[in-house]
């Protein structure tokens, strides 16, 4: 179990990809600006810690997600303490990030708690929170933290992104996610299509 003191009022951060350089990983974008939006928004505002969830969804044999997300963070906002940033590394989809931070104490059911991922990912799993945990969740986009707390070199990363072919390409991938989620609330019939696409651990 974890310590109540550092949960009074996490952060939850979503993981959005990692993708292959040679023999390492890195963050894809999406990942990058939510991760980059943790640290901006635990310096600028009141929260307890920081939970990164997301697993090995290249495969066993790299890093998860999560880890990868917490290397980047502790490496460029180096006023953030280790002892306050966590991982869930084991989910390969948001029904995952969800079922695995009930079993590690991270979140409780019906519990309000701060989410944090890309615009065009929070709809889905807002709705997601509420049907698995009962969990009202206050999402917030990381988009709009890198727009409101980021330095200027962010938002060109941030604007680059957003006039990339990647960032269409998520666009619609979550639009058509979104209507799945509509006759699928629980995420079931997701994470069967997430096995078909990702070779993390639920996958096996």
């Amino acid at each position: 179990m974890v310590q109540n003191n550092l949960f009074a009022r996490p952060l939850v951060v979503l993981g959005k990809g990692i993708k292959k350089r040679g023999f390492f990983t890195e963050l894809t974008p999406e990942s990058r600006i939510s991760a980059t939006a943790a640290g901006l928004l635990f310096e600028n505002e009141e929260f307890s810690s920081i939970i990164f969830t997301g697993g090995k969804t290249l495969g066993n044999q790299y890093a998860s997600e999560a880890e990868c997300m917490e290397d980047y963070l502790l490496e460029n906002f180096t006023s953030i303490l280790p002892s306050r940033v966590f991982v869930e590394p084991e989910s390969i989809d948001t029904l995952g990030n969800i079922n695995e931070m009930l079993h590690q104490g991270f979140i409780r059911f019906h519990k309000p708690v701060d989410v944090l991922s890309t615009a065009q990912h929070i709809w889905r799993a807002k709705r997601m929170f509420r049907s698995i945990a009962g969990i009202d969740a206050k999402m917030i986009a990381s988009q709009k933290v890198i727009q409101k707390y980021g330095s200027p070199e962010d938002n060109m990363i941030l604007d680059e992104y957003e006039e990339s072919s990647g960032f269409v390409y998520a666009a619609i991938k979550e639009f058509i996610l979104n209507g799945i989620v509509l006759v699928d609330p629980k995420g079931k019939l997701l994470r069967h299509v997430t096995r078909l696409t990702r070779h993390g651990k639920d996958s096996e």
